[in-house]
């Protein structure tokens, strides 16, 4: 039986709606991305962060600690929970109120296998939408998927050097409100193009979503890429209440993007600045 303590917060497998949550390692994925190499070269779970299996369902048990230590990594995983619809439990009411958190009976049996069926890949973000074409969909990105973003980012930005550093910077960002949606085609497991973005308030424009990343994969955007991107966006900033949809791109005059979004009713509005800060 795994311990767990009064001082520990637990992020149940379960949604909200009595789902289990998928895939069926998400915990270990969850905590991978806070973990790090120990004194033996080893890597290792976060002191404060770990994965238990309790009552049969995979959960991730933080120490109430971690919040004094490092606020970004708290909020992070808690986010991700509530992103997610899945339930975050008091150490202390787990302890008092088993029963109450066991497995209901419209329970769903654990997988066999991860692997994908065919033709189909399986979300891990109930944010799930499809475009009009079959062949082609869109679907937030889990934090445990970072491997699909890099590939994309990384030809796009030459300072990303490696997956460290890259989820390093994705963990500041995604406690700062950064989200991910990757576009799939059918038959394949990597997305073929990857778009970052935020929810903002400022008292200039108000609510508004901004589009801070888009990146192909392997391949140039295409118009097609593109729509489904910015349909994509408009579903979540109805969502989210949003007055408008904004983006910042680099005033390269070969930049692509500055096209797509004059093409797609984007007005040019504002001017960006920006001031070198010396080290010395």
């Amino acid at each position: 039986m795994p311990t767990y303590n009064r001082d520990e917060i637990v992020i149940q497998g379960m949604t909200l709606n009595n789902k289990r949550f998928r895939p069926s390692d998400w915990a270990e994925r969850l905590c991978g991305i806070l973990s790090s190499f120990d004194h033996g070269h080893r890597l290792s779970y976060h002191q404060w962060v770990r994965p238990v299996l309790i009552q049969e369902i995979r959960c991730v048990s933080i120490d109430k600690q971690l919040q004094q230590i490092s606020p970004a990594a708290f909020k992070f995983l808690l986010d991700f929970a509530r992103d997610n619809d899945l339930r975050v439990i008091e150490g202390e009411d787990f302890l008092s109120k088993p029963q109450k958190y066991q497995m209901v009976e419209n329970r769903e049996p654990l997988p066999c296998s991860d692997t994908p069926q065919k033709n189909k890949i399986e979300p891990v973000s109930p944010n799930t939408f499809s475009s009009e074409s079959e062949s082609i969909f869109w679907r937030e990105l889990d934090v445990t998927e970072s491997n699909i973003a890099f590939t994309a980012f990384q030809q796009q930005y030459a300072n990303l050097h490696d997956m460290a550093q890259f989820e390093q910077l994705l963990l500041l960002q995604q406690a700062q409100g950064y989200r991910l949606i990757g576009v799939f085609e059918k038959d394949t497991q990597n997305a073929v193009a990857v778009c970052g973005y935020r929810i903002y308030a400022d008292f200039y424009s108000g609510h508004y979503l901004k589009i801070d990343d888009i990146a192909g994969y392997h391949c140039s955007l295409t118009d097609q890429h593109i729509n489904l991107i910015l349909s994509a966006l408009q579903q979540i900033a109805v969502k989210e209440h949003c007055s408008a949809i904004m983006a910042s791109t680099t005033i390269a005059l070969d930049n692509p993007l500055h096209h797509f979004y004059l093409k797609h009713g984007f007005k040019l509005f504002s001017h960006q600045y920006s001031l070198s800060i010396s080290s010395t």
